[in-house]
């Protein structure tokens, strides 16, 4: 066993804890990794909500649930010990459970195991799935399921060609929190985490609630939330449900301001389906044209 492989296995489950927070996972790569706009070499600790970009090499990320993520080069992504989000370039991911793989407004939650998916933004606003293995529940802007993605199946998604921002009204279901970020709805089907926004919040922490909104796209989810919803009515449906488990996920404390967020987000409207004999498992490599392309192709 080499140097390096020791140095790794080392990182990975002796993880050091950073003023109380535990990490989630480690990212490692043969060039730099940039976590949270600081650049270092070789390998880095992750904790929640970490935003990791690649330069010309790629990057793998081992997480603690067993999700194994590998970024190709130039591809920026936001981590969570439940959820992925990919903003840019080229991701596969090992997704266990129900762990949630997003890009723009799709989300993916894998619906067999084993479960693996390859997603590319690309400069255009096209976003590209490919299912690798296993299938995925698909969901757009928080809404109820619109399709399934199975092994040898592509999904295109066409970028939004209307005014930035301007997004129809969905429903989200779920367990309603009031935390020091504000005020969060965990789904129930995705298990993801939402910032609430607007006037329309007549819940209470444990209320299981309906919520009618749409997805602010002028502002960045905080840490531990994947969107922020512009709440334009919200109906409780229910008592009881687990607040504590909300927080949990976002990694967020139990008091209750709302927190002023900026920087725009893109979403993605539209999507084609096409069945297709995909690779099992695609390498990612470094720099070039045979990074930037996820067209599904036949051994």
């Amino acid at each position: 066993m080499s140097n390096t492989t020791k140095l790794v296995i080392t990182l990975t489950f002796c993880l050091p804890a950073l003023g109380g927070v535990s990490p989630i996972g480690i990212a490692t790569s043969a060039g730099d990794i940039e976590v949270g706009q600081v650049r270092m070499p070789g390998a880095a600790t992750l904790y929640e909500g970490d935003v990791v970009e690649t330069a010309n090499s790629p990057a793998q990320v081992n997480l603690r649930n067993g999700a194994v993520i590998r970024l190709g080069g130039g591809a920026r992504a936001v981590v969570h010990a439940n959820s992925l989000l990919l903003e840019r370039g080229i991701g596969q991911v090992d997704a266990p459970g129900d762990y949630a793989i997003r890009a723009r407004s799709v989300t993916l939650v894998p619906s067999s195991q084993p479960a693996r998916a390859r997603l590319q933004v690309s400069g255009d606003g096209v976003l590209q799935v490919v299912a690798l293995a296993g299938s995925f529940d698909v969901h757009r802007l928080g809404a109820a399921a619109v399709g399934t993605v199975v092994a040898g199946t592509a999904f295109s998604f066409a970028p939004d060609t209307g005014q930035a921002g301007a997004t129809a009204p969905a429903q989200f279901r779920g367990c309603l929190a009031k935390s020091d970020k504000g005020y969060l709805l965990q789904e129930d089907g995705s298990k993801a985490v939402l910032a609430l926004t607007g006037n329309a919040m007549n819940g209470k922490s444990g209320d299981r609630v309906t919520v009618v909104g749409k997805v602010d796209l002028t502002v960045t989810p905080v840490a531990g939330t994947s969107e922020v919803i512009q709440v334009l009515r919200l109906t409780v449906d229910g008592h009881g449900c687990s607040s504590k488990a909300v927080l949990a996920a976002a990694g967020a404390k139990g008091t209750g301001t709302i927190l002023g967020m900026s920087t725009p987000t893109a979403v993605m409207v539209g999507v084609a389906a096409t069945s297709a004999a995909v690779v099992p498992s695609i390498a990612l490599t470094s720099g070039g044209s045979s990074s930037s392309s996820i067209s599904a192709s036949s051994r």
